[in-house]
């Protein structure tokens, strides 16, 4: 079946017989190889999509009834010249999801991607797309293409990849509703607003923990709907007040998604939270934030200052702090000798035990994850870690400097001593927060989180610490430190 776009002379040709489909799963893998995974560094990934488990879910995908795969190919003049395998859903008011989008290498330039991505717009308008959206990898040049066709950036999946989103050309009247069971959206949600404050997503015991609380009455959610997609959130936790003898609440974790800001989805929230306080005679709800977002709240309507808040954090935090960073830096130590890396190893993170470091540690403790994360999240950045950044080499981020072509500032090959510290910081720093449950991929898969959005890391660099994390990971620590004394430090 041909569909011609009548803005060009593209056609869209859906694979419907066997010979078709293998063809097209032919040019998947190649494209896979050729354009997604192309270095000896990607031959893990690589090897998932062009493995039997990759091939069944998407045949999953195509051979389901309602929201179906499509195999399409791009046609110009009886020409295949690419292909393209979006998802319409009607289940969740015509988005169309892109998985894949691909111009075959010779045909690239002219302006002739932007056609077929033209034609594979108006090919799914046709079928009821409302808006659409897909995962940009984090790749700036792909971010531009498809910015020019009207896309805008909108969060993060579940695993931190970016997401880009074209927002429908008819207005979809955002609505508000009180969460009563716990579900997917609620998580999906949570996930993307403690990506963007620089936290972990939820592990599954905490989604337990959060569910029974929500099931409990302790803490109540509101979701912003645009259609049948929940786009933000927000949360009144309840207590009982001796000044007010009755209960008041607290108004939290606040986020909507990027492409839904500015049109009145913040408000629609607020309102949505302060009615059911009015309504469950809550005698008052407030908010505690950041200096940056003070304007906003007021905005809102928390205009009423009631003093100051403060905290008063225990001795226990104290001591936990600094017995977190002294078996890191006794961890670190350990290994850095191992690598005859003495002085480094002595050395490591002297700074957090300076009043800027300590200080903010104790202040944010969180035990299972770095306090820096908890500051960011209440400031809206870590003065700790710009603080420590800037006079531990071990971090990639030291190594940035104003690019000789120009182009900004990027990331410095990394001296090999550095990522070799780099790499006990980061199994040191696995083994802390992991405890009993630490396994030798933790590094690795902590890694992963951040692979492709890392901006200001060398290329040469980040290749290195990623063999040298897979080397733990399947060969376990001694032949990982090996490897670095002989190969990476050149040491018998």
């Amino acid at each position: 079946m041909e569909e011609r776009n009548l803005n060009s002379n593209i056609i869209l040709y859906e694979a419907k017989t066997e010979a078709d489909i293998r063809r097209f799963r032919a040019e998947l893998r190649a494209y896979h190889a050729r354009d997604i995974f192309p270095g000896e560094e990607d031959r893990e990934e690589l090897a998932y999509f062009l493995g039997e488990e990759y091939r069944g879910q998407i045949e999953a995908l195509r051979k389901r009834e309602r929201d179906p795969l499509h195999f399409l190919f791009l046609r110009r003049d009886e020409e295949e010249i690419g292909f393209a395998m979006p998802v319409i859903y009607d289940s969740e008011d015509g988005k169309c999801f892109l998985l894949e989008f691909c111009v075959y290498p010779p045909f690239r330039g002219g302006g002739t991607g932007r056609a077929c991505a033209e034609a594979l717009l108006a090919w799914a308008k046709g079928r009821g797309m409302r808006y659409a959206e897909l995962n940009c990898g984090g790749d700036p040049r792909r971010s531009r293409f498809w910015g020019r066709l009207g896309f805008r950036p909108n969060g993060a999946d579940e695993w931190g990849e970016p997401l880009i989103l074209l927002p429908p050309e008819e207005d979809i009247p955002l609505t508000a509703e009180r969460l009563t069971e716990p579900d997917g959206r609620l998580f999906r949600l949570e996930d993307r607003f403690r990506q963007a404050v620089g936290e972990e997503p939820l592990t599954e015991a905490e989604k337990e923990r959060l569910s029974a609380a929500i099931r409990a009455g302790q803490i109540v959610f509101f979701l912003a709907r645009w259609g049948a997609q929940a786009v933000g959130l927000c949360s009144v936790s309840a207590s009982f007040s001796t000044f007010a003898c009755g209960e008041v609440g607290s108004f939290e974790d606040f986020y909507l998604e990027p492409c839904f800001r500015g049109k009145g989805s913040a408000r629609l929230l607020a309102n949505a939270a302060r009615d059911w306080c009015r309504e469950r005679g809550i005698a008052s709800l407030t908010v505690t934030c950041a200096p940056c977002d003070e304007g906003m709240y007021r905005a809102l309507g928390f205009d009423t200052p009631l003093g100051q808040t403060l905290a008063h954090l225990t001795a226990v935090h104290f001591w936990k702090h600094l017995h977190t960073i002294n078996h890191h830096r006794w961890l670190v130590c350990r290994y850095c000798f191992r690598l005859g890396l003495y002085w480094q190893g002595l050395t490591h993170d002297l700074s957090k035990y300076s009043p800027r470091e300590f200080w903010v540690g104790v202040r944010y403790f969180q035990g299972d994850h770095s306090p820096n994360d908890a500051e960011r999240k209440a400031q809206g950045y870590s003065s700790s870690w710009m603080h420590h950044k800037g006079r531990n080499r071990h971090h990639f981020e030291y190594w940035t400097d104003y690019l000789r072509d120009g182009s900004g500032i990027g990331g410095v090959e990394m001296p090999k001593k550095y990522v070799a510290e780099m790499f006990c910081d980061r199994l040191a720093a696995s083994k802390v927060y992991r405890g009993k449950d630490f396994q030798p991929g933790d590094p690795y898969a902590f890694f992963l989180k951040g692979k492709g959005r890392r901006l200001l890391i060398h290329p040469a660099t980040e290749a290195l610490l990623e063999a040298i994390l897979l080397k733990l990971r399947d060969e376990g620590e001694d032949v990982a430190f090996d490897y670095i004394r002989r190969e990476v430090l050149g040491k018998q």
